[in-house]
Order: C-alpha cells, then structure tokens, then sequence
C-alpha cells in the first residue's frame, strides 16, 4: 500500500517527428514495448512517486531547468526530457522530492528518502541514478535499432535548415573580421 510502480522516463515526454519515419506503427510499436518494459519501471514509495510526478528537464533559453509539466511556467516546446542525460533526470526528480509539500517531505523523511533538512539522501540519489542509467540503456537497446527511417526528408529538412542560416553565417563572418579593422 506504501509502495507504486511508477515510470521513470514518462511517455508524455517522448515525442516523435512522423514525417522522418517510414512506418509510425513499428516506432508506436516499440515505443509502447520501452515505456511499458520492466527496465522503465520501478517501485517507490507512494508520496515519493505523487510528488516526483512527470518530473521534467526544459532548457529555457539555454539554462537547464526542472520542472513539472503541471507548473504555469511549463512550455512543452522547452522541454528536452526525452533527450536528457541521466545526471539530468536524475536531478529532475530530486528537485521535485525536495520541493514538495510538507505531508509528502514527512512520508518521504520517514520512507528514508529525505534526511532532516529535506534533502534527498546521498545512497536515494546514486540508487535513482543507477536505475536511471539501466533504463537509459534498456531504451537503447530496444529502440536503437529502428531502420526504418525516411532519410530523404531528414536530410531535406536538414538541407533547408542549414541554407536559413547561410546569411547569418556570412553576416557574422563580417562582422568579426571585417568591422574590427575598419573600426579602428
């Protein structure tokens, strides 16, 4: 009753792009096999998971910041969750269980989460981490092998991008060698 199974990567935070993929049912089809596998789940403490949440990692103009896709100041477009580091989502989660409210922080002190100043535990951490790390690699493993991609609109796509930013280039080529010396 104490303990839930939670999903440590959240599928509402895996997107996918359906144009750079051949056949969406085969991807939908793996992505379900991941979210839903043994590597992506785990057993914690009840208000441990309610306060964790879809902890999320948005990088919000350039800073890294954690956040719950329920806060005002969530943007979906910001958030990088799914492309995020272990350290990264690690510290998502850590920085949900230590801004929790005080019935959660007081389950979670007495579960052994959090020690007396509200700070998740050193061994809580480096445990989350390892399950985040064996996640990570389970994701690999079960989607790094999707060959199905549309490589022509992939690099179409990345053909128009890089030609939008020709003139930026160049403009900033002139502005570093060219103005300098006539400047001066």
């Amino acid at each position: 009753r104490e303990l839930q199974a939670d999903h440590i990567l959240p599928r509402e935070a895996t997107t996918y792009n359906a144009r750079y993929i051949k056949s969406s049912d085969e991807i939908l089809n793996k992505y379900r096999e991941f979210y839903n596998s043994d590597a992506n789940m785990q057993m914690m403490l009840a208000s441990a998971n309610g306060s964790k949440g879809d902890a999320r990692v948005c990088k919000v103009n350039g800073t890294i910041k954690y956040m719950n896709p329920k806060s005002k100041d969530y943007d979906p477009a910001t958030d990088i969750t799914a492309n995020a580091t272990s350290d990264q989502l690690v510290e998502a989660a850590v920085h949900q269980w230590e801004t929790a409210g005080a019935s959660a922080s007081e389950n979670m002190k007495k579960g052994g989460y959090l020690d007396e100043n509200g700070k998740v535990k050193k061994e809580v951490k480096e445990n989350y981490k390892r399950q985040v790390e064996e996640m990570l690699a389970a994701r690999s493993r079960t989607l790094g092998d999707l060959k199905d991609l549309n490589y022509q609109n992939i690099t179409s796509d990345a053909a128009k991008a890089a030609k939008k930013s020709v003139g930026k280039i160049i403009m900033g080529q002139f502005i570093y060698y060219v103005m300098p010396p006539v400047i001066f």
